[in-house]
């Protein structure tokens, strides 16, 4: 009962880390964005471009989870569905947004999908946004990838 009940609390411990890594709190989003981007390249061969505009800024830290667990979904669905070599991260801090423009040179998204009860990535990152009365908007065309615009106002 006590191996079962350490694991347990282990796999709670591994996943709130997941869901909001130390990093995050301890470096700032823009970091951890760089850090898992390079992570994410060394994993899967994917090329990813990052970039921030302006260089440096802080996010506040409901917002900067948000932003980070879309990002992730982002790259979980990029390497799972797309298909791609090459990836851009834009993290614009705006007058009173945050813009988040994610691309990928994969195969696409069908129009269908986008659209389907049953694709719970990218219902979680559309709910992630809405959370903040944020928008998200996907544009993909059939093999020259997809594009996804994610606005959070603060």
């Amino acid at each position: 009962m006590n191996n079962i009940i350490d694991t347990s609390v282990k796999e709670v411990q591994k996943l709130s880390i997941q869901l909001r890594p130390k990093m995050l709190d301890e470096l700032g989003l823009l970091e951890t964005i760089q850090w898992e981007a390079t992570q994410f390249e060394e994993r899967t061969g994917i090329y990813c471009n990052v970039k921030f505009i302006p260089e440096e800024f802080d996010v506040e830290h409901e917002r900067s989870s948000t932003l980070y667990r879309i990002l992730m979904e982002l790259l979980t669905n990029v390497y799972r569905h797309s298909e791609a070599t090459k990836v851009s991260i834009l993290l614009e801090k705006q007058k009173d947004v945050y813009n988040l423009e994610f691309s990928d040179n994969g195969i696409g998204i069908k129009k269908e999908k986008i659209t389907s009860r049953f694709s719970f990535g990218l219902i979680s990152i559309t709910e992630r946004a809405h959370t903040w009365n944020g928008n998200v908007e996907f544009i993909s065309k059939k093999k020259k990838g997809t594009k996804v615009t994610v606005q959070i106002p603060y």
